[in-house]
């Protein structure tokens, strides 16, 4: 019995499985996707809190007996909140770093709008690169990759704060977050 438990255990507790592709043949634009959630997003929006996805990431050049030379980081950031007069969910969409406003749409499931703020589609290399069209042109390129996920509302922000600054930024409250993961950018592909 107990090794039924045990063995099914890391199933419950996998961390979500986060990708970046190329969106097209032309590659200048590519796709986030971060499938499944963990329990704690989901309890977060089941209580009418608002979930927040912070996408970061940061563009670099492999570099031969050098260090690798890296963009500036960009991040977007997704939210998903329900409305609880119209019984929708709102989602509100801005690439930090634009010069563009965020987006806001509404959809009637969680579900949809879960897999919606958990996925950035068609970012532009362009935008990743600041504009440098040498710098996209190179053939050694990564992205440097992490997501964040906060539930806005579940506790009081000043004394997260606080405890984040007297631990020196080792803890920070969060429902998920990835890690940096590097993906590469393989244009043969």
């Amino acid at each position: 019995m107990f090794l039924k438990i045990f063995a099914v255990l890391p199933f419950f507790f996998a961390p979500p499985d986060f990708r970046i592709n190329w969106q097209d043949e032309f590659h200048k634009t590519v796709n986030v996707s971060l499938s499944g959630y963990n329990e704690t997003v989901l309890r977060c929006i089941e209580s009418g809190l608002e979930v927040r996805y912070r996408f970061e990431f940061e563009l670099c050049q492999r570099r031969t007996l050098w260090f690798h030379s890296c963009k500036e980081k960009k991040a977007v950031l997704q939210s998903l909140e329900l409305d609880p007069i119209s019984q929708s969910y709102e989602i509100m969409r801005d690439r930090l770093g634009d010069k563009r406003s965020g987006t806001k749409s509404s959809v009637s499931s969680r579900d949809e709008g879960l897999a919606a703020v958990s996925n950035v589609s068609e970012l532009p290399l362009e935008f990743l690169s600041e504009g440098d069209d040498e710098f996209e042109a190179e053939t050694k390129l990564y992205v440097s990759a992490r997501v964040l996920a906060t539930c806005r509302g579940q506790y009081n922000e000043t004394l997260a704060r606080i405890g984040y600054f007297l631990t020196l930024g080792l803890v920070r409250i969060s429902a998920l977050n990835t890690g940096w993961i590097d993906f590469n950018l393989d244009k043969n592909s």
